[in-house]
Formats: C-alpha cells, structure tokens, sequence
C-alpha cells in the first residue's frame, strides 16, 4: 500500500478512492500516506466491543489497538466507515450492549451494525452451532435476517430488537446529528443526510 500511495502520489495521480482496512496492518505513517495520495474512506470491521468475544472469533487483535488506529485514522483526515457484528457466538444483550458503547466511544463516522450470518466451512459456522441455533435455510442468509441466535438470547426478537436499538443510540445522537449538519457542503450532502435519515427512520420503524 505505502508502495502505491508513493506512486499516485509522485505521478501526480489526482483522484480520490475508498478501501478496506485491517486495524493490524495499518500505521500511523501508512494513514498520512494515503491520505495525501486521495484516501478519503477506510472502512474497518471493528467487529465487537468486548475483548472476549474478538478472541473467539479469532479476531487477532485488542480493543485498544482498534482505538489507537481508529484515533489515527482521524488524525490523518480519513473519514471511517466501522463495521459491528451482533449475535456473535458467545454473546448476551448485556455484551451486545457493550459494542454499542464501544462504537459510540469511537464515534466513527459510519457505524454498520450487522446481524453475524455463519457460512457454511467456516470457523464461526461451527462455532455458532455449538452456542446456540443455527438457521439453515439458506435463502435467508443475506445480513438481515437473524439466522443465528446465541445461547444467551431469550428469541430472535430480543437480537432484532438490539439492532434497531444500536442504529438508535449511535445514530440519534445529538452529538452526532449535529456534527453532521456542520459537515453539509451543497445540496448533494443535504439531500444525502436526508435520505439516510429517513433510512434510519424507517428501519426503526415497527412493522405493521
């Protein structure tokens, strides 16, 4: 990466670009790099707030390494973009609530918080059916549909209901709502934010 920032860079290459990040494998100095080479966006799969639930999953890495890099991505000027799996194998409402905590200390600038989805021959497949119920209809796997509930969850409408209580307290925050208000530049970034607040909206939404 530090090898292509160089060449965009001493090319004169003027574009902007978006990529994915691994908090292991990112440096302070990497970040100003890409930066200056026209990195606008990292997105990063932070995951979860609770140390032990990384370890089984066999995440790699600290919570504290996730707040230093997510720390120097701001520093650098790169907006984040923070991926936050609930219903990890292992998980109860109260760690749940945890990663909610946790991804509003980070305060990025996009939480996505997903439904954890097991594919088949993978290594959380088989951890999620040792700790808890494990859906195999296959058509449902799609990140919206809760086909996995950890032993700790009373029924799937208790996870679906710590999603949409996620999205509430990261994203309807007066803090964060006014900060993005500060940020709209033109007509384009205004009727973006609306959008994605009716988004929020109606996801939010009871169903009828």
């Amino acid at each position: 990466m530090m090898e292509f920032c160089d060449r965009l860079i001493s090319e004169g290459v003027d574009i902007t670009w978006t990529c994915y990040g691994h908090v292991n494998t990112i440096t302070e100095e990497l970040l100003f790099k890409m930066k200056k080479a026209g990195c606008f966006n990292i997105f990063y799969g932070y995951e979860s707030g609770d140390q032990g639930l990384l370890d089984m999953v066999d995440k790699g890495t600290t919570l504290d390494r996730i707040r230093q890099v997510n720390q120097w991505t701001k520093e650098a000027g790169i907006e984040i973009r923070a991926s936050f799996m609930l219903g990890l194998p292992g998980e109860t409402p109260e760690l749940a609530r945890k990663t909610i905590d946790f991804a509003i200390e980070l305060d990025p600038d996009y939480a996505q918080f997903s439904l954890t989805t097991p594919y088949p021959g993978t290594s959380l497949w088989h951890q999620a059916k040792n700790y808890g119920n494990l859906k195999t209809d296959f058509s449902e796997y799609h990140g919206w549909s809760a086909v996995f509930l950890p032993s700790g969850y009373k029924n799937r409408e208790e996870l679906l209901s710590m999603e949409k209580e996620a999205m509430r307290r990261f994203y309807f925050r007066p803090r964060y709502i006014l900060n993005k208000l500060k940020k709209i530049n033109g007509m384009v970034d205004l009727i973006r934010y609306i959008k994605g607040f009716r988004f929020a909206l109606g996801f939010l939404r009871p169903p009828k």
